[in-house]
């Protein structure tokens, strides 16, 4: 849980996206593990969100759970949409791939007034 608190210190503004292999079950899990009991303590302090999705991203012999996380602060999280988990794509691991949409974009820079003139085509 360090870690987390570290980064919220060098920049609260973070998104961070993985498997952190914590299970929770108000998460869409059967069960909590220790990991699971750390992430919610975390998130219970506030100084990190999690996007609202409990679709499970691990499947493995009848057994599901949500191992993969996106995570980051409150600000930030508005710009993550369509969350979406995808079958496994032939792997054995039981993983299957998040994906997800960021809207960020840039505004666009303002015309100039001025005028521009090239000298050299104009002899």
């Amino acid at each position: 849980m360090n870690i987390f608190e570290e980064l919220y210190n060098i920049n609260n503004n973070c998104i961070i996206v993985g498997d952190l292999n914590a299970i929770l079950s108000e998460m869409g899990s059967i069960k909590t593990n220790a990991r699971g009991k750390q992430l919610q303590e975390l998130l219970n302090e506030g100084l990190i969100k999690s996007v609202d999705d409990d679709s499970t991203a691990f499947e493995k012999n009848e057994y599901e759970a949500k191992l993969d996380w996106i995570l980051g602060s409150q600000q930030l999280l508005l710009f993550i949409a369509n969350v979406e988990t995808h079958p496994t794509i032939g792997t054995i691991n039981g993983h299957k791939p998040l994906t997800f949409d960021i809207q960020i974009g840039a505004e666009p820079k303002p015309t100039s007034s001025r005028l521009s003139l090239n000298f050299k085509e104009a002899k």
